[in-house]
């Protein structure tokens, strides 16, 4: 699946959740300070691909690269992608 969440202007937080083939899917995210807090959960046996419009983030306090369970997969000056599996992940992203 491919999951590109959008930290609008004038919104402190948002979630949704969609009842995929594997089970239920959550995105939400919210504003703390200049941090954005972003959680995903991904169903088991399904993979996703996060698309993240900034230019730092952290999984789990540290860089996508330090992390067994995240692929980085690429990043540049509008997008960091990253590859995760089944789970429940936790994003701080610097906005």
């Amino acid at each position: 699946m491919l999951i590109k969440p959008n930290f609008v202007e004038g919104l402190d937080s948002f979630l949704a959740e969609h009842s995929g083939p594997y089970g239920k899917i959550v995105s939400s995210w919210k504003k703390e300070n200049k941090l954005v807090i972003y959680t995903v959960t991904i169903p088991p046996g399904s993979s996703a691909t996060i698309w993240l419009k900034c230019e730092e983030v952290l999984l789990e306090g540290n860089k996508i690269e330090e992390i067994d369970h995240a692929n980085l997969v690429s990043k540049d000056d509008d997008f960091t992608i990253i590859q995760i599996v089944s789970g429940t992940y936790e994003f701080k992203i610097e906005i």
